[in-house]
């Protein structure tokens, strides 16, 4: 039996190396909070709550997600870690407010997860994948940056030298005229040869009209797929999606939509895109979605694991769970730790289009302490 006797909150903001230009606005750092949970034999779990300032539907911020987990700590303290965990599918970690605070409730039950296999000298890969012998390698594509066409042709040949075989481009930035956004996947397209495979995110920057001409002229480029074509914030814009996905000749994903639980039921319900792009924390972490991952499947939908820039315990986070999944698993978007100007030393480097998962128990990684500012708050009696 296990006590938890103290946790913690550890503000942090991870400047990126460089902007990254996207349809929603331009990311230039990465800002959040790490929650910790220690037992009393004084191990500690840790989480990660980093919302994107541009994610379309989530109301979530870092300021929030501190105040949500600051609100929901005090009634852990002296809480047996079992009870948390009574069933791996189901933590019960997440309060009843997970719904609409969702990182915060998935950043909260990570920390009860990492615990968990730590107690148990464990991977937190093997502790999730409940018995089945989990991935030690996880696919991944690489993300492209690049203004300009020959800037992206430099960066996917670096890429393609480094054994990537899927690439990510991000298209519709605003200000830019779509041809631009066209010579930029030509010149990605060249760079990495015709057997690549090549997947779009316009973070629903295009208009349906413009999305339906700009499609059609990305077909000759063998697309695996444009994510977020247009915005969808309500149940209509879906039905403008799956107009445009019925008339388009290149298969479309919905990322951001994925934040609320309405629109996930209506995607579900009736598909209006070919693949999922799924962030474990907009969604509500692990159980939420495992089980999101097998409902998709079962509706013939595809489901692409991604992150969203995020921090060592996020980007670790995502990478267990991917290793955990049982089925076959396409390329992850979780390529993204050499994107921030403080590197992540826990976390092993891509190698020919994969990623090895961090040695150690639990998560493998701890918050970088040197990243944060302000003191941690410290609940309960440790530090």
């Amino acid at each position: 039996m296990a006590l938890i006797v103290a946790a913690r909150l550890q503000p942090f903001r991870l400047p990126l190396r460089a902007p990254l230009e996207t349809g929603a606005g331009r990311i230039v750092e990465r800002e959040g909070v790490w929650v910790g949970l220690r037992d009393e034999d004084g191990l500690w779990g840790w989480g990660e709550a980093a919302p994107l300032a541009t994610r379309i539907v989530s109301a979530e911020d870092a300021a929030s997600c501190r105040e949500t987990l600051a609100a929901w700590l005090p009634a852990l303290k002296g809480q047996k870690l079992e009870t948390l965990e009574t069933e791996r599918t189901t933590l019960a970690a997440s309060p009843p407010a997970a719904r609409e605070n969702p990182i915060a409730a998935s950043a909260l039950e990570c920390a009860v997860a990492d615990l968990s296999a730590r107690r148990q000298g464990r991977r937190l890969s093997d502790w999730l994948a409940g018995g089945r012998a989990p991935r030690t390698r996880i696919p991944v594509n690489a993300l492209i940056a690049g203004g300009s066409a020959d800037t992206v042709a430099v960066a996917a040949a670096e890429a393609r030298e480094q054994g990537y075989t899927s690439y990510k481009l991000k298209v519709g930035a605003p200000g830019v005229d779509p041809g631009v956004d066209l010579g930029r996947v030509e010149a990605l397209r060249r760079a990495v040869g015709d057997e690549a495979r090549l997947r779009l995110d316009a973070n629903g920057a295009w208009c349906p009209a413009a999305a339906k001409e700009l499609l059609a002229d990305l077909a000759r480029f063998d697309i695996e797929y444009v994510e977020d074509p247009i915005e969808v914030r309500d149940l209509s814009a879906i039905e403008q999606l799956r107009e445009l996905g019925a008339a388009s000749p290149v298969p479309l994903a919905v990322d951001e939509p994925l934040a609320d639980p309405d629109l996930v039921e209506e995607l579900l319900r009736s598909p209006a895109a070919s693949v999922l792009v799924v962030k474990p924390p907009a969604i509500g972490g692990f159980a939420a979605t495992r089980q999101l991952v097998v409902r998709a499947r079962r509706a013939g939908i595809g489901c692409v694991l991604s992150s969203s820039i995020d921090g060592p315990v996020g980007l670790a986070a995502g990478l267990h769970l991917a290793a955990s999944l049982p089925g076959v698993l396409p390329a992850c978007g979780l390529a993204t730790a050499d994107r921030l100007e403080r590197p992540v030393r826990a976390l092993p480097a891509p190698d020919r289009g994969r990623i090895a998962l961090p040695e150690g128990p639990g998560l493998g990684v701890e918050p970088d302490r040197s990243a944060g500012f302000g003191p941690d708050l410290a609940l309960g009696n440790g530090s």
